[in-house]
């Protein structure tokens, strides 16, 4: 049976076997592998989607534990950890865009300083950040632009499906904080920028 404490689900970690049962459908001509993946995602997005901030339980640190039903122990943090292509964003809205627009609007708990825009790649998934953030914040950045990508494609996708004029105000708004922390010298994007402590 092994440990229970490690059982549980981290979706973005299977995101690409996902995506590979579908092409194996394809190919075979069996459906059965598209229907395998779809069940597994409509299950996850019905179980374990339902946080404080919207915020899906997936990215390197947090995964679902389905012996709980509930978060895994330590698993507090949101974190992208991977691109998720707009493919894969089509299937999971096919399948719940309720939930997608959960996790599309939680990640405003992302942005730590509500005015520049600074952000921390980590957010807590149970946790809702109150406006105006706290100063306490604001030396956390950790503001890769990789990250900040990620919030703008999923943005941009909810945007498109549903026209919900705070997405493109946040969109814009990250690309307004991308050219603030633009290393002057070289125009360059930094890894972390200029709000960030670290």
């Amino acid at each position: 049976e092994g440990d229970r404490a490690h059982y549980g689900c981290n979706l973005q970690h299977d995101i690409p076997l996902l995506e590979a049962m579908g092409y194996m459908s394809d190919i075979t001509g069996d459906a059965c592998y598209r229907k395998g993946a779809r069940d597994y995602l409509a299950f996850w997005l019905e179980h374990a989607t339902r946080t404080p901030t919207g915020l899906w339980p997936w990215g390197e640190h947090p995964y679902w534990d389905f012996y709980r039903e509930a978060l895994g122990e330590n698993s507090k943090y949101h974190e992208y950890d991977g691109d998720i292509t707009s493919e894969f964003w089509e299937m999971l809205w096919k399948l719940d865009s309720k939930a997608v627009l959960r996790e599309a609007d939680g990640l405003i708990y992302h942005i730590i300083d509500l005015k520049t825009f600074a952000h921390n790649r980590h957010a807590a998934v149970d946790k809702v950040l109150p406006d105006p953030r706290p100063e306490s914040l604001k030396p956390l950045a950790l503001d890769f632009t990789r990250q900040g990508g990620y919030f703008i494609h999923l943005w941009a996708f909810a945007y498109a499906k549903t026209g919900e004029k705070r997405y493109a105000d946040w969109i814009g708004r990250m690309l307004d904080y991308f050219e603030d922390i633009r290393v002057p010298e070289t125009g360059l994007l930094p890894v972390l920028s200029k709000y960030s402590a670290r």
